[in-house]
């Protein structure tokens, strides 16, 4: 198998033009405009050979705060498969403490909101209780003012005990209405159907989900990945470096490689399909 240098590269690539049954010697390689050429001459330019896939530069995060690379997991001719790590950088275990503190901050917020969810519950079951005995309460008190007011108007009661009785019964309806009161309150929803009160603890659990993303994120970048299945062609940065505008390495598919050739417009006429080429 060819090396990795012998295929990739500028390269000086000769097209012959086809003769009579004879053998043109090749020309010498150059790097000027070449002379005036006729059928069976060649033409002589210079190109590239590179992966059909073209070549991908991997590269990283930039900024002061990227990290340098801690390790390198592959070399310069090494065939690597999409998702397999080519390098680490140091920033990486950072980056797994900041997740994991996000994470047990998220279970917190989860728990809390379970907390939450549990409490408005009982709360709302125990405000519908004092309802219903405060219900009960001011209709006995009601029941009491009725009975004590005819019994009034018959001679057997005087009016400070009706006074009582009606003071008792205006006591518990406004039991009743702050109890009522309470009651709405816990039952309140947004226009999702949520409880106020859990909607907050729920806004803080979708933002430490947030942040256990975000910080999962983070710590994806601190790991360099190959995208696809191919080879390492070159590699642009070394342990200890920062990954600069260049990037980390050069990736291609050798499987299959193409020829790419800068031929002056005046010879393109002489440049035809089935044309023998030679690379060197």
């Amino acid at each position: 198998a060819l090396a990795v240098g012998a295929l990739y590269g500028p390269k000086i690539i000769t097209a012959r033009s086809p003769t009579n049954g004879a053998t043109a010697a090749p020309p010498a390689p150059f790097v000027g405009r070449p002379a005036a050429v006729t059928a069976g001459d060649s033409v002589v330019a210079l190109g590239r050979v590179e992966p059909a896939s073209r070549i991908l530069r991997i590269s990283g995060p930039a900024g002061a705060d990227a990290g340098r690379i801690a390790t390198v997991a592959v070399s310069e001719g090494d065939r690597v498969v999409a998702g397999q790590t080519l390098a680490v950088l140091d920033t990486e275990p950072r980056l797994r403490a900041a997740l994991a503190q996000a994470e047990a901050n998220l279970s917190v917020k989860r728990a809390q909101l379970a907390q939450k969810i549990m409490e408005l519950a009982n709360t709302e079951r125990s405000l519908r209780a004092s309802v219903e005995q405060n219900k009960a309460e001011r209709d006995r008190a009601q029941w009491d003012l009725e009975k004590l007011g005819r019994l009034n108007n018959a001679g057997v009661y005087s009016d400070p005990a009706l006074i009582d009785k009606r003071l008792a019964a205006q006591s518990a309806a406004h039991r009743l209405e702050t109890a009522e009161l309470a009651l709405e309150r816990a039952q309140a929803r947004d226009e999702r159907g949520v409880r106020l009160e859990e909607a907050v603890q729920r806004a803080e659990t979708l933002a430490a989900e947030a942040s256990v993303a975000r910080a999962r994120a983070d710590l994806e970048l601190a790991t360099l990945r190959a995208p696809i299945d191919g080879r390492v062609l070159r590699l642009l940065a070394r342990v200890g470096q920062q990954i600069g505008s260049e990037g980390f390495a050069e990736l291609g598919d050798t499987e299959s490689m193409i020829v790419r050739a800068e031929i002056f417009e005046s010879d393109i006429g002489l440049i035809v399909r089935g044309q023998s080429v030679s690379i060197t």
